[in-house]
């Protein structure tokens, strides 16, 4: 029996700030297997960037 697999691999991404302070942004990932924890990052967003609005 011929069996394709494929890897699935999903990317979730959050922005948050703490009471308009110390804005953060998240990435986690889940493949096939569960959470991926080994790759999730966190971003400290630079007061300088907090509230520019970036057009493409």
């Amino acid at each position: 029996m011929d069996c394709i697999r494929t890897k699935l691999l999903i990317e979730g991404y959050d922005v948050s700030h703490h009471a308009g302070k110390y804005a953060v942004a998240s990435l986690v990932k889940f493949s096939n297997q569960g959470p991926e924890k080994k790759l999730y990052k966190l971003y400290n967003i630079p007061a300088l960037m907090q509230g520019m609005i970036l057009d493409p």
